[in-house]
């Protein structure tokens, strides 16, 4: 038997406009990501938007809601849906009917490497060059 699995609050509210479908929620080596259902099923084929960082929508939301972090409660309350209307913009649609527009920035690749990442590349650096030694 297998346990019911946990919604995320994003689930089923973020719309693309390009292509009309929902985003879902992706796992990624350090962390998760929300693409556009289209843009995974058919390998942007059918829709070219790009993923947007769970941690960067987290971020946004929190700033549009006016507080320090997200709140699962204030946004199931506070938003209707996201729409992604177009490459780091997300529009937000409240329940009474407002709406506010964000960009957001991507984060340098520098920024999203772990310590065992830098290492890891180092290695695989220092082993390319020891072979074009030969």
């Amino acid at each position: 038997r297998r346990d019911t699995p946990q919604k995320c609050p994003f689930t089923s509210r973020i719309r693309c406009l390009n292509c009309g479908a929902k985003y879902k929620r992706t796992k990624v080596r350090n962390g998760f990501t929300w693409d556009c259902s289209s843009a995974v099923k058919y390998d942007q084929a059918v829709c070219r938007s790009k993923p947007i960082p769970e941690t960067t929508l987290m971020a946004v939301t929190a700033e549009v809601l006016g507080i320090d972090s997200f709140s699962e409660d204030l946004f199931k309350d506070k938003i209707a849906e996201i729409i992604v209307p177009g490459f780091n913009r997300l529009e937000y649609v409240f329940r009474n009917g407002e709406r506010t527009e964000r960009v957001w920035k991507d984060r340098s690749r520098k920024d999203s490497w772990t310590d065992e990442m830098k290492a890891q590349a180092r290695q695989r650096a220092l082993n390319q060059v020891g072979r074009s030694d030969n």
